[in-house]
């Protein structure tokens, strides 16, 4: 299946003036970054484990150019607008603030899904003095403007935000309690509702709207119009704006799996995480099919069809959820941890954990499904204590 993940061009100009003696803010210069995952996808940033987002993981610098580019969402509404200033902080040189700049970008985008309208081209515009500390930082109106090319107006965007914000909150709300049913929810709405888009499977890039790399393209597009359907990204993208509005924790993964790809990981109630491929569990076919081959698979399996990867430049890389090493049960009117089946799990669940592994009672197969609570193929005393640890909050 040959994929096409948003283009990414990395080029770096800088502009000095002929003075061999520069004054204050004399010295310029401009980099434009260019989101593409194909050829350049992210992977490891300043050696932090993942927690709740990719933001943890950048440095302060980084963190504030994140912030600027979130706090001015509004702002870059505005097409009008050319410049968008902010701060770094002091004493900051001209190339600390661009390695910041391409890891607070990615970082940015792979935790704002829901900000499917902004262009992923940004462009960063500085002045230094003369011993290259950074004076003066913007963001500066990229040459296709401040949104993705699907968009053309605020209006328009503030139409499809309605919209999606709508939908969202629509498949929030009928989703059921548990964290496993929400996640299979949106994991089946998505496959459902969803066709990969065949302009881009067939190598018709060109003829694909830029809706079809976004969030807004699975939850939003038009049925009718086979450009807006999502590819791998629309598909992942959703999967995580669904997720957080959800409650549940869940992180975009890009890497390769025959070719550039995007696919989710999602950690459940037990405390592990587990990969999910909406994608791939929407083949194309001439009738729909809903499959769960790869729904909640520990690193076993994923590792034999995907690999999560990449450098995007020397400039750092991101780490990314850590699976767990088995798949998760695929739990049909069960919960992992609810070994007595009564809907709930507390201490009786893990007393009827020691009770099976000492031979006092049996467990269903079900039950049994619902015990592997550490999910390592295997009912013992680990799993006891984890329900205990998750009881006691």
């Amino acid at each position: 299946m040959k994929k096409r993940i948003v283009a990414l061009f990395l080029a770096v100009v800088f502009l000095y003036a002929s003075s061999s003696a520069f004054a204050l803010n004399n010295n310029y210069g401009e980099v434009t970054f260019e989101l593409n995952l194909e050829a350049n996808p992210p992977a490891k940033l300043n050696g932090k484990p993942y927690g709740t987002s990719y933001y943890e993981q950048l440095t302060d610098l980084e963190k504030a150019i994140y912030n600027a580019r979130l706090e001015n969402l509004e702002v870059f509404k505005n097409a009008a607008v050319d410049e968008v200033y902010f701060e770094v902080p002091e004493n900051a040189k001209a190339d600390e603030v661009i390695a910041a700049f391409f890891n607070a970008c990615y970082a940015f985008d792979f935790d704002h899904p829901e900000v499917f309208w902004l262009s992923k081209v940004m462009r960063l515009s500085y002045y230094t003095n003369s011993s290259g500390v950074v004076t003066k930082a913007l963001f500066k109106k990229p040459d296709t403007g401040w949104y993705n090319t699907a968009f053309s107006s605020k209006e328009q965007i503030e139409k499809a935000e309605a919209d999606f914000n709508a939908v969202v909150d629509q498949l929030v709300s009928q989703a059921q309690d548990t964290v496993y049913d929400k996640v299979l929810f949106f994991h089946d709405w998505l496959v459902n509702n969803n066709e990969y888009n065949r302009l881009v499977y067939e190598g018709n890039i060109e003829d694909a709207s830029q809706l079809a790399w976004c969030a807004a393209s699975a939850l939003i597009g038009d049925p009718d119009d086979p450009k807006d359907d999502p590819v791998c990204e629309g598909y992942a993208r959703a999967f995580k704006v669904l997720c957080d509005n959800a409650g549940v924790e869940c992180a975009i993964i890009s890497g390769i799996s025959g070719g550039a790809h995007m696919w989710n990981a999602v950690k459940l109630p037990n405390g592990f995480w587990f990969a999910l491929d909406a994608t791939f569990d929407d083949p194309i076919a001439a009738t729909p099919v809903l499959s769960h081959k790869y729904f909640l698979k520990g690193s076993e399996t994923m590792s034999k069809t995907h690999t999560a990867q990449g450098s995007v430049t020397s400039y750092g890389t991101f780490i990314y959820p850590t699976l767990n090493k088995k798949d998760y049960p695929m739990l049909a009117g069960g919960s992992l941890g609810d070994v007595n089946l009564d809907g709930k799990i507390n201490t009786g669940d893990a007393v009827a954990v020691l009770l099976y592994i000492v031979g006092k009672s049996n467990l269903t197969d079900k039950a049994k499904a619902c015990a592997d609570y550490n999910c390592d193929s295997t009912v013992n005393t680990g799993d006891a204590v984890f329900i205990l640890q998750y009881v006691a909050g």
